[in-house]
């Protein structure tokens, strides 16, 4: 059974971006010529504008969806 489990993760994986290269942030820092705090910081940015991009949407749908009843 375990085999099993373990066999179906390892293939859920490949589905998720598994198999994609992952690149470190000193190999992006080095290439942008800033810190790798730097790059640390702007990711962090860049996620939480993603973030609040999708949740005002998701909750201005919503909004939308309730008047329009």
């Amino acid at each position: 059974m375990r085999r099993i489990l373990v066999e179906h993760a390892r293939r859920r994986n490949l589905k998720r971006g598994g198999a994609v290269q992952h690149v470190s942030l000193e190999e992006t820092a080095e290439v942008l010529k800033v810190s790798p705090v730097t790059v640390m910081r702007d990711w962090n940015t860049a996620k939480a504008w993603l973030h609040r991009e999708l949740t005002s949407r998701t909750t201005d749908e919503f909004r939308a969806m309730e008047t329009n009843r």
